[in-house]
């Protein structure tokens, strides 16, 4: 069975990438639709009351494209508002999480597995109960690494601070003796080479980006599958055009794909009160832009 419409996708900005080049590598003759968020990225570390108000615009814009499927590019997302989204939009939903968990098990050799993840991720416990569930007595280290996804967005994955900080990391992994690590955020599988600077040889990874495709097969294999000549991509993105390119170029494979700046998402702020003490409270604006 044939239907040409398109997949969506959506992240807070690069990083959901990662998992858009992998799907039209594997999937050539599909159209997909991605949503990157880079005017309010990263999202790891913001609230759950904000994402949702993020999200509701960008599934709203994803409704009005009539898509046929939609892959949520951004764990956190998932994490905290999975129900939220299934009753928002009424098409097959795909996650990064069950196939990774289900391939670090199957992958380890120890069930010593790191789940590198954002705050918010990390805060849900969600790929820790996801492997317990399957595997009770794996024992799971869950790392939180949401620093390292602004140097992502900022093309400086290669300057001297955050690789300092990407080996603070794969050492507490390595005190762990973690034989598997998932990238359980969306931005870190092009942390691969940097990664494999610092950890043991004998170190496993596992890329979300990669294990979706399976799930990606099952629904197509339902819904049906695409059958243009070539693969097409367009990207709507909330921030710099420029810096998206940038990073395409730089880190990506996609082909015959066209990037659009579209104001989809309200520009969140970040407002500073102080009384006895600092806090941070994130403000939703719209972007006069």
């Amino acid at each position: 069975m044939s239907n040409n419409k398109a997949i969506g996708l959506f992240d807070s900005g690069v990083g959901g990438l990662s998992v858009l080049n992998s799907l039209q590598n594997a999937f050539p003759t599909e159209e997909f639709i991605y949503i990157g968020d880079n005017q309010n990225a990263p999202w790891g570390n913001k609230s759950k009351e904000t994402l949702h108000d993020l999200t509701q615009h960008i599934i709203q814009f994803l409704k009005q494209q009539d898509i046929k499927c939609l892959v949520i590019a951004c764990n956190t997302t998932y994490s905290y508002l999975k129900e939220f989204i299934q009753s928002s939009i009424d098409v097959p939903i795909i996650n990064l999480l069950d196939e990774a968990c289900q391939d670090a098990i199957s992958t380890s050799l120890t069930q010593r597995i790191c789940v590198m993840a954002t705050k918010g991720t990390i805060s849900t416990h969600s790929h820790l109960d996801t492997i317990k569930s399957y595997h009770p007595s794996s024992l799971v280290l869950e790392l939180s690494c949401s620093d390292l996804v602004q140097y992502i967005e900022d093309n400086s994955i290669d300057i001297p601070e955050c690789q300092d900080k990407l080996r603070h990391y794969i050492l507490e992994l390595t005190k762990f003796k973690a034989d598997t690590v998932i990238y359980a955020c969306s931005h870190f599988p092009f942390l691969e080479s940097s990664i494999r600077r610092y950890c043991s040889p004998e170190l496993k990874t596992v890329n979300p980006a990669i294990s979706v495709r399976h799930s990606l097969k099952n629904c197509l294999d339902i819904i049906g599958y695409g059958t243009h000549d070539l693969s097409k991509v367009t990207c709507y993105i909330t921030g710099s055009k420029d810096k998206f390119l940038t990073f395409v170029t730089n880190y990506c494979s996609l082909h015959n794909y066209t990037i659009i700046e579209e104001k989809i998402t309200p520009l969140v702020t970040r407002v500073i009160h102080s009384e006895h003490d600092i806090t941070v409270r994130e403000s939703i604006q719209l972007n006069s832009n």
